[in-house]
């Protein structure tokens, strides 16, 4: 986060949460989506062992939702936490949760790591 951007990036909502002036993501814009890459995971959650493309949502510039046809997950930048889900849908269990500090973009959960990026 907070890298330049290149040709493909496409700005979205902004969230002043993390993004802007002194803010740890910096001065550039928000992104309208990003990769949520998880790696480590057994059981239930080795399926989602991949990287994932997440969505901002328009009525919170801070959240971002992600899935595929057996996971879904968000991650929510709050002004003083940050947390990261991911569930198997077929079973409805958890499989991956990350908490942490303001806009954190590195997560483990035992078994299992994740990365925003």
């Amino acid at each position: 986060m907070g890298e330049p951007v290149g040709d493909e990036f496409v700005p979205g909502l902004v969230c002043t949460n993390c993004w802007g002036l002194g803010k740890p993501f910096g001065n550039v814009p928000t992104p309208e989506q990003i990769f949520v890459t998880f790696a480590g995971m057994t059981g239930n959650g080795a399926g989602g062992n991949k990287t994932f493309l997440g969505t901002q949502l328009s009525f919170n510039p801070c959240q971002y939702v992600f899935s595929d046809a057996n996971y879904r997950g968000d991650i929510i930048w709050d002004a003083i936490i940050t947390e990261l889900k991911l569930f198997h849908i077929p079973t409805s269990l958890q499989v991956f949760f990350g908490f942490g500090g303001a806009c954190q973009t590195i997560f483990v959960d035992a078994p299992g790591s994740a990365v925003v990026s």
